[in-house]
C-alpha cells in the first residue's frame, strides 16, 4: 500500500511540475524579462525541470523527498506568480 501512495504522489507532482513548466514557458514567451529576473527564473525553471524529469527515479523514494519536491514546486510557482502580478519583468 505504501508503494501505491508514493507512486500516486509522484504522479501528482509530475502533473504539478508540468503545469508550472508550462507557466514558465508562457511567461518567457509573453514578456521581455530583465537580466536579473531572467537568471532567477531560469534557476527556478531548472529546479522544476529536474523534478519533472526525475520524479519517477530513485531520487524520490520517500514521502520526505516528495514533500521537499512539492515545496520546491510551490516556491517556484509562487515566485513566478509574484513576478507576473507585480510586473517585475
Amino acid at each position: 500500500m505504501l508503494d501505491y501512495k508514493i507512486t500516486l504522489e509522484k504522479e501528482v507532482l509530475r502533473e504539478k511540475s508540468s503545469g508550472i513548466l508550462a507557466d514558465f514557458y508562457r511567461f518567457f514567451l509573453e514578456n521581455e524579462i530583465s537580466e536579473t529576473n531572467k537568471k532567477i527564473l531560469l534557476i527556478l525553471d531548472d529546479e522544476v525541470t529536474k523534478i519533472y524529469r526525475n520524479i519517477f527515479g530513485s531520487e524520490y523514494d520517500s514521502f520526505e523527498k516528495l514533500h521537499e519536491a512539492n515545496g520546491k514546486l510551490d516556491l517556484a510557482s509562487s515566485v513566478l506568480k509574484r513576478i507576473e502580478d507585480e510586473k517585475y519583468v
